[in-house]
């Protein structure tokens, strides 16, 4: 089958899922890096797929021949968090129903570091694309406004008497994560978040404000948006009435194609 990698932006969407606020994290903060999937079947791959495969296939993940436990949303992507930093990482893909597959090699592979993974498959063979952000830079001092593109950090666990508004597009913020919501250890942001820019990625954030997503594709990774744990979620318009944005259950589908002008996808040139 064939394998190509190739490096692009990705339009990743998908339904926020959330747990208890007593819910335990299962990563250590700052520490493992996450790789965020997302499966696209070609057209030719209704020849031998069911109408509920098409929309979201079986798929079988292995990293460094383990097997993985995902779970694909609506939009069919996934999360991989706690992937341990390595000079090498394996990644296998398996579609079943279509009977291809594929391996790829993600080489020095970093803590913190945020890896966006695209499968496209048909009944021909399957691509695997791959999006690497840069590795976030250490501070101790959170921004009150991001302006650039591309802008990458990581912060320590503490609490951060402010406001952070993110006008560029690809910011990563990555902190450090208590055991449970309630419980202490958190980077914690206590000012409001507005977000207007697209591809922001948020992992092990708690936010004590309210949250406003205005730009697309803004991810939540094992952030906590008032009490409510967010394990894997994006693009929800979440408020401060500390109900996790549940009424949003969208998930921001009319989210553009990283393909448009105005979107981020500079890194793809």
């Amino acid at each position: 089958m064939k394998v190509r990698t190739t490096a692009l932006c990705l339009a990743l969407a998908g339904l926020p899922l959330f747990l208890g606020c007593d819910a335990q994290l299962s990563i250590p903060a700052g520490g493992s890096a996450a790789i965020v999937g997302s499966v696209s079947l070609g057209q030719s791959a209704g020849k031998d797929a069911t109408a509920a495969q098409l929309v979201c296939p079986n798929v079988v993940v292995r990293l460094n021949n383990n097997l993985v436990n995902v779970n694909l949303d609506d939009d069919c992507t996934f999360l991989i968090d706690d992937v341990q930093p390595a000079a090498s990482v394996v990644l296998f893909v398996d579609l079943p129903a279509l009977g291809v597959s594929g391996t790829i090699e993600l080489d020095n592979v970093v803590a913190a570091e945020l890896i966006e993974v695209l499968v496209e498959a048909d009944n021909d063979g399957l691509a695997i694309s791959v999006l690497r952000r840069a590795i976030p830079d250490p501070t101790d001092v959170l921004p009150v406004r991001v302006s650039g593109n591309n802008v990458t950090i990581l912060i320590p666990a503490g609490t951060y008497n402010q406001t952070l508004t993110v006008e560029g597009n690809n910011f990563t913020l990555v902190g450090v994560a208590g055991s449970s919501c309630t419980a202490s250890g958190w980077s914690v942001i206590t000012g409001g978040v507005f977000i207007n820019g697209n591809n922001a990625t948020f992992r092990n954030i708690r936010f004590d404000g309210a949250v406003e997503v205005v730009g697309n594709n803004a991810h939540f990774i094992n952030s906590c948006l008032g009490s409510n744990l967010v394990i894997f979620g994006n693009n929800a318009d979440f408020d401060d009435d500390d109900d996790g944005g549940d009424d949003d259950d969208d998930g921001g589908k009319d989210n553009d194609d990283f393909g448009d002008d105005d979107d981020g996808g500079d890194s793809d040139d």
